[in-house]
């Protein structure tokens, strides 16, 4: 497909979606922190260059899945596959950007699920065998989540800024237990000693869609 035929398909695509959900540019603007300015940009096809950021933004609201957006005509798409499952995308955060805010500006990589789980989620690559959990999975992390007993979170201890994964014993108070074979410790969960990072949803195995339009496993 030539770009000019994938500018007008971004073009039809989003003012079909705009007018399903009856939204002016400077609501959807305030929906998905992109600015109505960009937004009627898009609209006319002046802007041919939107950034991967603000399509993931645009298809995560819509609930639909970037190629769509991007590449097919929406408003058939919707008359012949209406129960479709859409994907979402939601960042991959290296460990080394944890103390960063969670936002898509940080991130050069994805993961795509099923479920819109809010745009506090997050996903890592595991780097290394941890308990239960096996090297290059991608944890997906709720860092907004109230933390319940026995969920998994993922903590840094702030002394020697060691990452690692904790399950969360609530008893008078709330304790960190190893998940490490053969190591029982737990200690108790002290704000000034440990930073949470977010509670662990889950973990696959899938690949990741990069800034760059590579497909990666």
């Amino acid at each position: 497909m030539s770009q000019n035929n994938q500018i007008l398909k971004f073009k039809n695509n989003l003012i079909y979606l705009m007018k399903l959900k009856n939204l002016k540019p400077s609501q959807l603007s305030k929906l998905i922190d992109v600015s109505a300015e960009l937004i009627i940009k898009f609209r006319k096809g002046d802007l041919t260059n939107p950034t991967l950021n603000t399509l993931i933004k645009i298809a995560n609201f819509f609930e639909i899945p970037l190629s769509e957006l991007v590449f097919a005509d929406v408003s058939n798409e919707q008359k012949t596959n209406v129960s479709k499952p859409s994907s979402i995308y939601i960042p991959v955060i290296p460990s080394n950007k944890f103390d960063q805010p969670v936002v898509p500006d940080i991130a050069t990589e994805y993961i795509t699920i099923n479920q819109f789980l809010g745009d506090h989620v997050f996903a890592t690559r595991l780097e290394y065998d941890y308990g239960i959990f096996k090297k290059n999975v991608l944890l997906i992390i709720d860092n907004k989540l109230n933390i319940k007993h026995n969920d998994y979170i993922l903590v840094k201890n702030n002394h020697s800024n060691l990452i690692s994964i904790r399950q969360v014993i609530v008893d008078d108070s709330f304790y960190l237990k190893s998940i490490i074979a053969d190591i029982s410790t737990i200690v108790k969960l002290d704000a000034d000693e440990y930073t949470v990072y977010g509670v662990i949803l889950g973990y696959q195995k899938q690949h990741i869609f990069s800034s760059d339009g590579d497909i990666n496993e």
